[in-house]
C-alpha cells in the first residue's frame, strides 16, 4: 500500500554486512532482493 508522507519519502536505509565474512546463500539472496526492490536502499 503506497504511503505519501514527507518523512517516509525521504527515509534511507543502509544494509550492513561484516567485511571479509561470506554471507550464507539465503542471506546473500535476501540482500540482493532488498537492494533491488527497496527504493530506500538505492
Amino acid at each position: 500500500m503506497p504511503l505519501r508522507h514527507p518523512v517516509l519519502e525521504t527515509a534511507e536505509a543502509h544494509p550492513i554486512t561484516r567485511a571479509g565474512r561470506r554471507l550464507s546463500s539465503a542471506a546473500a539472496r535476501m540482500l540482493q532482493l532488498m537492494t533491488a526492490q527497496l527504493r530506500s536502499l538505492r
